[in-house]
């Protein structure tokens, strides 16, 4: 998806959230839109916290316990260290910092030869090439290298993905069956959001996402989200980003109920001794696999959503992520100016 594509469909969430706002109240979308531009003014909201704070009717002291597009970027500067959060945004530094947990080989083609990439493609079916810097799966290909053999039939593939900027080729991550089965498409991914206070990394919450389509990757759009708990079991029937309930996957037909995850206590705490590696950065939402190898890393964000941690319909709560942030850190959020 490229950054116009992506633009429309951010055009086609925002219209499909205000008319899911204002079936669900019986009011009309005007006044939903007059609303939440009150509350994007005076809260400093973004119309992804209105919806999914269900900020409509909401109590001012339930606001208040809310993450705001304003308040989150606040929350970042205090606690992470722009100095080392490059080491999450650059996938390539991530790649060599977190190698120990990553569970899977991958090269760097901005240093790699034409002759060391050949060697690393050799013998398998598929890679995945990523940019650098990319987000939201833009820039992220899967590339069918099962008939690539040899140096000379490999530099074309070298050259196309160099000129294109995806350095980082990674091999593709094979999922425990149980969630290929959920997920055959693409990898599921397990956002956990941790936050590091007196060198100690706490989890904040854990959320499984999954393609309702047979895409290679995960993105915003076309997606569900289920809490995940450490038994590995759906905490509430998962949602999808206009927060209506799926008891059944639509892709696949698996009750979600019967789905049981192993390896997700191991997952959550891989993701906690990670989150102590670079202290410097405190607040991290960490996007975790479930491999045939064990739980793995995918990659860190150093600007993680905050958005499912509040979405009412997802979590069940009708308290938001502040509380949770202000629960670990205590009497050093009155050092936070928000």
């Amino acid at each position: 998806m490229d950054a116009e594509q992506g633009r429309h469909r951010d055009e086609e969430t925002y219209r499909g959230m205000v008319q899911a706002m204002a079936r669900e109240h019986g009011v009309s979308e005007r006044r939903i839109k007059a609303d939440m531009y009150r509350n994007i003014v005076t809260r400093g909201c973004g119309y992804t916290d209105y919806f999914r704070g269900e900020y409509f009717g909401a109590s001012c002291e339930q606001k208040d316990t809310y993450v705001t597009t304003r308040s989150f970027y606040r929350l970042l500067a205090y606690l992470n260290d722009e100095g080392f959060a490059n080491v999450m945004r650059d996938k390539l530094l991530f790649c060599d910092v977190f190698r120990p947990y990553l569970g899977r080989d991958f090269i760097n083609l901005r240093v790699a030869s034409v002759e060391e990439f050949a060697h690393f493609i050799a013998g398998k079916a598929s890679v995945f090439a990523k940019k650098e810097f990319g987000f939201r799966s833009m820039g992220v290909e899967k590339v069918d290298v099962s008939g690539i053999e040899g140096e000379d039939a490999a530099r074309e593939l070298y050259e196309r993905l160099r000129s294109c900027g995806q350095y980082l080729v990674e091999e593709t991550i094979e999922q425990v069956p149980e969630v290929d089965e959920l997920n055959p498409g693409s990898v599921a991914s397990l956002r956990v959001v941790t936050l590091v206070k007196d060198d100690r990394a706490h989890l904040l919450g854990a959320t499984l996402r999954m393609n309702t389509s047979e895409a290679d990757c995960t993105d915003l759009h076309d997606v569900l989200f289920g809490m995940l708990g450490a038994d590995g079991t759906f905490e509430r029937a998962p949602v999808d980003g206009l927060g209506r309930s799926f008891e059944v996957h639509p892709a696949t037909g698996k009750r979600f109920d019967e789905v049981r995850i192993p390896g997700a206590r191991d997952a959550f705490d891989l993701c906690l001794r990670a989150a102590l590696e670079v202290p410097q950065v405190r607040y991290v939402g960490w996007d975790a696999a479930f491999s045939r190898r064990g739980s793995i890393l995918m990659e860190g964000n150093a600007y993680p959503s905050y958005h499912l941690l509040q979405f009412n319909k997802l979590t069940g709560r009708t308290t938001g992520h502040l509380k949770d942030v202000a629960d670990v850190l205590g009497d050093e959020m009155r050092d936070i100016k928000l």
